[in-house]
């Protein structure tokens, strides 16, 4: 089974770390972030150090975090090792990750608009764009359940089938082109149309699993806000959920309509606004 994915690399939130080395293992930070820093560690075959996170994003809601936190801590490791650094998917494909989606593999290493070629576990581009520098991302952060782990993810992918959904595939290979031709031509109308038809899609494909063309009570959120006229994407199984504006004064407009939709639908939340982020990530060596 071949997954295609198409995602966006932003500056917040970020995953922001620190790791010197040590006599034993050391590790500071969400206890449910541990097990991709461990894994890292092992993989590398470093046994001392003292592993600090500063921030980071909820794992499970729509922002790749476990992707990004494994392949950070590969690559830190790796240079207090004081090797180079390895491509972010031969990485991956050693860590055991992108075995349904490459897209957050290849951000790492690029950042921008990136669409993989549906290779699971071995991620490979198909698409990379630089997303507009005055765009802003509006990410609607609702405190519901979170999405499956890895594991579960890779249960429910294994159990779908995509040859009764033609037409769903069709709309969104139509809906992706779109939305990265919005993006390259730098026209936000046309990128959040083609956004639009590939939530509708992808979201028809995996109603079965999760309720809804939106997973649970993020459909009330998303049919509240596109009332008030803003579109909202599901990122992942969410429960993040995202919209694109022109510049900082619209997100910022936008962001204070939706955390009042969040209180309306009768939600508890927060709303980050984000720039674009058209570079990968940055892992330095502060002797370096």
């Amino acid at each position: 089974m071949r997954w295609g994915s198409a995602g966006f690399y932003i500056e917040e939130p970020p995953f922001e770390a620190e790791l010197a080395p040590s006599e034993r293992p050391c590790y500071e930070g969400p206890i449910e972030l541990r097990q991709y820093v461990e894994e890292a560690a092992k993989a590398t075959g470093v046994n001392g150090y003292c592993f600090r996170v500063l921030r980071a994003p909820p794992l499970h809601s729509g922002f790749g975090t476990g992707t990004q936190v494994s392949l950070s801590s590969y690559r830190a490791f790796q240079l207090l090792l004081g090797l180079r650094p390895d491509p972010a998917p031969v990485v991956a494909e050693r860590l055991g990750r992108a075995k349904v989606s490459g897209v957050g593999t290849l951000l790492f290493e690029e950042g921008g608009f990136m669409m993989d070629a549906g290779m699971p576990g071995r991620p490979r581009p198909l698409l990379r764009l630089q997303v507009p520098e005055r765009w802003r991302f509006i990410i609607v952060i609702p405190e519901v359940d979170r999405g499956p782990s890895e594991r579960e993810e890779e249960g429910v992918m294994e159990s779908l089938k995509w040859g009764a959904h033609e037409s769903l595939l069709s709309m969104m290979a139509a809906g992706a082109l779109r939305l990265a031709s919005g993006i390259a031509r730098e026209d936000i109308e046309d990128a959040l149309e083609g956004l639009r038809e590939l939530q509708r899609a992808t979201g028809a494909f995996f109603s079965r699993v999760q309720g809804g063309l939106y997973r649970g009570p993020l459909a009330a959120l998303a049919a509240e806000a596109w009332r008030h006229r803003v579109f909202l994407a599901q990122s992942s199984w969410g429960p993040a959920m995202y919209t694109l504006a022109e510049d900082e004064l619209s997100a910022r407009g936008d962001a204070d309509l939706l955390l009042e939709t969040m209180r309306e639908v009768g939600l508890k939340g927060k709303v980050v606004v984000s720039p674009p982020r058209n570079r990968g990530a940055e892992v330095n060596s502060l002797e370096g």
